[in-house]
């Protein structure tokens, strides 16, 4: 069997630094640092796995370390039940600290292991631990690994794991079809709802090792090479898991929480109980995600109380699975152990307190169900929904003091207790309408909605006890500050903060979970949290600040100097924090992707690229790379070249025959709309469409693209005419439109001419408005039409995006788009929805107005001696035919419907002729749509000027 490679690490470190930045601790610095050096990092850990001696796993600096994060505040019964509310955040928690019981300020252990040791740990799941993976079945659905439709590891996709929420949403939403289908034929049923107490922290990762464990129950053969690494993955493990012990005074025990690997162990380590319930258990449903369990049984006439169920499943359960009753055979504090054989040095416990057992009959069982499902799609609508913000910055704080509130939320999901998941998604919907206006909007436009929203982020999320529910986002809040430069809205953000850890350690006991829960060491505890509280703020504010002014940004820091004091950490400096900036950006880490400054300035926001050249980060070009990543990188240069991007931060214009760290290690490479509307130029296949061959090149190597077929591609006929396949769902020969009026006021449409486009707030919302009522409407359109010149390009893929959510496909006349020499484009966009078999997607077609209407060419002129080019010109006096699915249509912009020669080309070819306008006179081509509907159906949009 070969050694492992260094093309082999080179892969793994990929993969492995996507996860990381992704993960709960990104550990931004330690990621920069590694990869700064990364030949000789990954050689000298190559050489250690190919060697003899495996000791190296235990060394300390391999290991890493751990940390503390905050999980809950418990107040004392009478603190949180009595009937005497505060409406002032601080003056609540002093109540409550004054009771005669503590809070207790509950902590998880998170692990900060050694870059190397991820690295490892994604060597593992691509070798070994992808093997063993395999052998789950499809009712386990929560972390699992990428693969292709052929069950291959998908080792160049960005990150390991499948995306958290479409497994979660089957996990769940299979489980209430089925007790829906069943209530519906007229059968009972019993749903019970299971989580597994501290999985994670009390799971002994030995039964990797066991050779039983792998050949019978796994069915998996590992080479001789797998077995070397799974047994350093074990060991480092267990290594780490000894010294955290060592450490923290406490027994040990468990994965270290914050690898992404431990995901998979904890995976694998439940896949005799997920066969155990489908052969034996014969479920009408059964579902893991990863440590919560989802059974539904038909309704027994001996299920008259949870424990009835459970003994059930325990007489069903080849003595796997018995009880626990710790207080005598009538208490009712009854656990639940699954406990086989290869488990028997961990502690696998079902907890009275987290399980649920529901009886559903007939009406009443649908009902709830029903009610279930319709919270769901409520919550699912408002993610997707174009939720206004409001004017008034009074309501802003209003809203989102209504969003983290602790009380009357409906549950989601049969598991759906104390409603925390609630407020985190409330919070973080609110959260992601204020970033999408850092990235959308002039600053200035909503300086009032910025301040009340970062006030009330302070009133209601940096305190206690919320704060510690929604610590998870600290790092969007201050990267978000810092992004908009806002000083005023940092330091107010930093001194709750320090007030937060200051209440903490003065007014609470502080506690481990599951491993010290009856009292911690604090002085350790307090120390490990400020040193991750400083490192998260000093990290998420260098990434997003762009514009330093030292005096206010050493203002705004200043509250964070005694919880950097407490931690024995000293304070970046404002030239530390600029540098910092640069190396992040550069190795694609920085609040803003490295991405948007290879792409064309008209679709990708340019606020927060470094102000200054940043040095090129490359990786030496003799570095081995998979074949194919390396043709689809050398690719996405030669386009990115000819596409003549002429702004590439410290790159200038010619990137082929290097290695850009920023797109060879990318943590969010381009995607196919970005590369649809980026590789789109003259030079390109016929209209400038960009090659399906080329962005399929591109997307195999940074995203692992598997699916030629589903890119739309160009053919010509006999005659030369043009038509652009895109793989769609079929129509069945009806299809509906939504036109919509947009106003464009002169001033905005003049602006754009110039090059400074309007993109404030109020125009912003209004788009949002007619967005919405689109995807409100009971039945909503396939395509969704706006004028000419009617939405800023900046805004048409944010807004395009949402839209195909809800399945329809956005066509918009775009803002005039500046290119050079005094010279303008004027173009439409159709993002259309793309089916396929490995699901859904979309892509970006542009087309250009070929010349100016006569009065428009005037008004260029006179504006500025503009001239209206294409950046596109057609080689052939032939409009495209668009084949989408079933549905064949064409596109023109306004006037070009007055030319008979297209309209000639496109008669007998179309369903339906596609006309975006700009006019002061509504009828001016009544007559020409009315004869050429005649031939075909026609579509207009058009708003008065």
């Amino acid at each position: 069997m070969p050694e492992i490679s260094l093309a082999d690490m080179v892969a793994a470190y990929r993969s492995a630094k996507v996860d990381l930045y992704y993960a709960s601790e990104s550990r931004l610095v330690d990621i920069v640092e590694y990869e700064e050096d990364l030949v000789s990092r990954l050689e000298n850990l190559l050489e250690r796995i190919n060697g003899k001696d495996e000791a190296w796993v235990f060394d300390a600096d391999f290991v890493g370390t751990y940390t503390f994060a905050p999980k809950t505040v418990t107040l004392q019964p009478s603190a949180s039940s009595d009937a005497f509310f505060w409406s002032d955040s601080g003056s609540a928690w002093q109540a409550a600290a004054m009771a005669e019981q503590r809070p207790q300020a509950e902590f998880r252990v998170m692990s900060l292991c050694g870059i190397d040791m991820h690295v490892l740990s994604t060597l593992w799941m691509q070798t070994s631990g992808g093997k063993m993976e395999a052998a789950l079945g499809h009712e386990a659905m929560g972390s699992r690994l990428r693969r292709t439709p052929s069950g291959r590891l998908n080792t160049h996709s960005p990150g390991s794991f499948q995306q958290y929420y479409s497994p979660y949403a089957r996990w769940r939403d299979r489980g209430l079809k089925a007790m829906t289908e069943t209530l519906n034929s007229g059968i009972s049923v019993v749903a019970l709802t299971a989580d597994i107490s501290s999985f994670y922290h009390k799971l002994n990762p030995e039964f990797l090792l066991n050779v039983a464990f792998l050949r019978d129950v796994l069915g998996v053969n590992l080479t001789r090479q797998e077995r070397k690494i799974n047994r350093l993955f074990v060991n480092a493990l267990d290594a780490w898991m000894t010294f955290a012990a060592n450490e923290g005074g406490w027994p040990a025990r468990g994965l270290p929480v914050g690898l992404p690997a431990s995901a998979v162990v904890a995976n694998l380590a439940l896949v005799e109980l997920d066969r155990l319930a489908m052969e034996e258990f014969k479920p009408i449903y059964y579902g893991r995600y990863v440590d919560d369990v989802i059974i539904v049984l038909r309704a027994g006439s001996s299920f008259s109380s949870q424990r009835e169920v459970w003994k059930w499943l325990i007489q069903r359960s080849r003595g796997l699975i018995s009880e626990i009753v710790p207080n005598g055979i009538n208490s009712s504090d009854v656990s639940i152990r699954f406990a086989p054989s290869y488990l028997d040095s961990s502690e696998v416990i079902f907890a009275n307190n987290k399980n649920k057992t529901f009886h559903l009959s007939g009406a009443s069982g649908l009902a709830l169900v029903g009610s279930i499902q319709k919270t769901i799609d409520e919550r699912a609508s408002e993610w997707r929904s174009f939720t206004p913000v409001r004017a008034d910055p009074a309501d802003v704080g209003t809203d989102l003091a209504v969003a983290t509130r602790s009380d009357g939320e409906d549950a989601a999901t049969l598991r759906d207790a104390d409603q925390v998941s609630t407020r985190r998604s409330a919070f973080a919907i609110r959260l992601r309408d204020f970033e999408a206006y850092e990235r959308d909007l002039d600053l200035e436009s909503w300086i009032d909605q910025r301040t009340a929203f970062f006030n009330a982020i302070c009133a209601n999320v940096l305190v206690l006890p919320k704060f510690f529910e929604l610590a998870s986002y600290l790092p969007r809040v201050l990267g978000l500050a810092a992004a908009c430069g806002d000083f005023v809205a940092l330091t107010k953000l930093l001194s709750s903060l320090a007030r937060v850890y200051d209440d903490v350690l003065l007014d609470c006991e502080l506690t481990v979970k599951a491993y010290a829960e009856d009292g911690a060491a604090e002085d350790d505890v307090a120390a490990r949290w400020a040193a991750q509280l400083v490192r998260q703020s000093v990290e998420s504010i260098a990434s997003a600040l762009t514009r330093v002014n030292a005096r206010e940004l050493a203002g705004a820091m200043d509250p964070l100097m005694s919880v950097a004091k407490a931690a024995s950490v000293s304070l970046p400096g404002v030239r530390e924090i600029h540098r910092l900036h640069a190396r992040l950006f550069a190795r694609d880490m920085a609040y803003v992707p490295y991405r948007f400054a290879l792409l064309n300035r008209e679709i990708a926001p340019q606020r927060g690229l470094p102000n200054s050249r940043v040095r090129e980060a490359r990786v030496p070009w003799d570095l081995p790379l998979d074949n194919e990543v390396r043709d689809g990188l050398n690719q996405l240069a030669d386009s990115l070249r000819v596409a003549q991007v002429d702004t590439v931060v410290g790159l200038g214009t010619d990137l082929a025959g290097s290695e850009v760290a920023g797109l060879v290690f990318a943590t969010r490479p381009p995607n196919v709309w970005e590369l649809f509307l980026a590789l789109r130029s003259p030079g390109g296949q016929e209209f400038g469409f960009a090659s399906a061959q080329i962005v399929h090149r591109i997307l195999a190597a940074v995203r692992g693209y598997s699916s030629r077929q589903e890119l739309p591609h160009v053919t010509l006929s006999e005659n030369g005419h043009p038509t652009i396949s895109v793989v769609g769902a079929a129509h069945g020969g009806k299809v509906r439109f939504a036109l919509a009026m947009v106003e464009t006021s002169m001033s905005s449409l003049t602006g754009a001419a110039l090059g400074t486009p309007d993109l404030n707030r109020s125009r912003y919302e209004s788009f949002k408005r007619i967005f919405n009522e689109a995807v409100a409407r009971p039945r909503r359109a396939d395509y969704l039409v706006l004028p000419e010149l009617a939405l800023p390009s900046k805004w048409f893929v944010p807004f395009a995006i949402k839209l195909q959510r809800d399945g329809v496909s956005l066509i918009a006349g775009i803002e005039y788009l500046t290119a050079g020499r005094r010279t303008v484009h004027n173009e439409v966009w159709a993002a259309l929805r793309s089916a396929g078999r490995h699901g859904v997607g979309y892509v970006v077609y542009p087309q250009d107005k070929q010349r100016p209407a006569p009065a428009e060419e005037q008004w260029l002129y006179n504006l500025g001696r503009l001239r209206l080019v294409p950046k596109v010109r057609w080689r052939h006096p032939v409009p495209p035919v668009i084949a989408h699915g079933d549905f064949r249509f064409a596109m023109l912009i306004c006037s070009e419907l007055t030319n008979i020669e297209y309209r000639a080309a496109l008669r007998g070819r179309v369903d339906a002729l596609v006309v975006p306008e700009w006019n002061k006179d509504l009828h001016t081509f009544q007559a020409l749509v009315e004869s050429a509907a005649l031939a075909q159906i026609f579509l207009r949009a058009d708003v008065p000027a």
